[in-house]
């Protein structure tokens, strides 16, 4: 049972044991403190020292920093991709590369802030090579590298730099060759699959770390082939990267096959425990790995709380997807101009402590969504939320209460990459 104004969820197998969705842990509670407990559930007037101690749990709810930057190198693209949210690459907009004068403004600016993460971004950052090339010279390691690339344009020298900096890099293809090239065709229409397998290849081979093959599901890919299969395919071909499959935005109802194969009750998925599992465990997935790693989210992402987007001209906005031809998103920050930059302003309404139907919800602490898309609330996805997060922290007291929640940690930590 929730106790949505303590935000304190009881067990419904034994009183004593509670779980804080404020600071993430679970208590034992002793006799006196559950007959408090059953009092304010019949009548929450009750201001007892008992509950306003419970009242009282610090929470974890605090003011992220931002240390990424991500960087759109490129208002232009060499592809062409029918579902492109970024309208061919230049967000509506007049094509073109961020200039060298630009580069150096991002460094002075990264140098001042203290930015850990640059991710390279477009467009197509590649396209933009030589500005690349002239941040990394300048921050040299300073910094970890990410690129999120098309995959169509590689050659000895970007081979070179990739390994040097130790980039992180992230590829996008939809699968094998029909279903990638209905969608993923360049400028004159021809198909990039045979050009973006062959540079996987030659990247894997050469040493560099492909973190994620990223592919985008429409409603006609879904039609040839399922998610499981799209995702076996590319697992098989390309030893390595983590696959990571995402829905068009343009299409919520496409039906994710892997829903039905993978998230069941959370039971059957821990009976299943492997990595394969670890990474399709869904809606269940978040609120374990949340309270596991003691990790708060509070707000739905990390666009202007965790990191901020600079354009070609320097001007900043909390993520791409605000970027727009009319520029109604566009902060007034620019970094040639301005030493720092504070989003406060920007940002505050996205987290989830100042909108009242999310404050005191069960599932605060481990809620996301993309706030481009969905601007607001959703309700339906809120239940399901809810019930989801309810149901690991279910799962995660009867361990608690069989003795078996350190185990259960230390196995799923490994196997999930973290170790905690």
């Amino acid at each position: 049972m929730y106790f949505k104004e303590l935000e304190i969820y009881q067990s419904n197998h034994i009183k004593n044991l509670v779980f804080s969705c404020k600071d993430l842990n679970f208590y034992l509670l002793n006799d006196e403190y559950v007959c408090e407990l059953d009092n304010y559930k019949n009548s929450d007037n009750i201001n007892s020292s008992i509950i306003e101690k419970l009242r009282s749990i610090k929470s974890k709810d605090e003011e992220s920093k931002i240390d990424s930057l991500k960087l759109i190198m490129a208002n232009s693209c060499n592809m062409n991709c029918k579902y492109c949210y970024a309208e061919g690459g230049n967000y509506g907009r007049k094509n073109g590369l961020m200039k060298k004068e630009v580069a150096y403004k991002v460094v002075e600016f990264v140098n001042r802030n203290g930015i850990k993460n640059v991710c390279f971004f477009g467009g197509e950052p590649l396209l933009a090579f030589e500005s690349i090339k002239f941040i990394c010279s300048h921050l040299k390691d300073k910094v970890n590298y990410l690129i999120q690339t098309n995959g169509t344009i590689l050659n000895d020298e970007i081979i070179e730099l990739l390994k040097k900096y130790k980039f992180s890099v992230t590829v996008s293809i939809d699968g094998n060759k029909e279903i990638n090239d209905k969608n993923r065709i360049f400028v004159n229409g021809k198909g990039t699959y045979d050009v973006i397998a062959e540079n996987i290849d030659k990247m894997l081979d050469n040493g560099i770390n492909i973190s994620v093959l990223e592919g985008t599901i429409t409603k006609n890919t879904n039609r040839i082939e399922s998610f499981s299969n799209i995702e076996k395919f590319l697992k098989n071909r390309f030893k390595g990267p983590l696959v990571q499959l995402e829905k068009d935005l343009n299409y919520n109802d496409i039906y994710d096959d892997r829903e039905k194969e993978y998230y069941g009750s959370l039971d059957e998925i821990v009976k299943k425990f492997d990595k394969r599992i670890i990474n399709n465990l869904g809606d269940y997935k978040d609120p374990i790995d949340h309270i596991i790693s003691q990790k708060y989210q509070s707000y739905f992402c990390g666009a202007g709380s965790e990191q901020f987007t600079v354009d070609i001209n320097g001007d900043v906005y909390i993520c791409p997807m605000f970027m727009n031809k009319h520029n109604s998103n566009k902060t007034n920050f620019n970094i040639c101009r301005d030493q720092f930059v504070d989003l406060t302003e920007y940002t505050k309404k996205y987290k989830k402590s100042n909108i009242k139907k999310c404050e005191k919800c069960v599932a605060k602490f481990n809620c996301s969504r993309c706030i481009a898309v969905d601007n607001e609330v959703i309700e339906n996805r809120c239940t399901e939320r809810r019930i989801n997060t309810e149901k690991a922290i279910e799962y995660l007291m009867d361990l608690i209460l069989n003795d078996q929640y350190n185990n259960f940690v230390k196995t799923y930590s490994k196997l999930s990459g973290r170790f905690i």
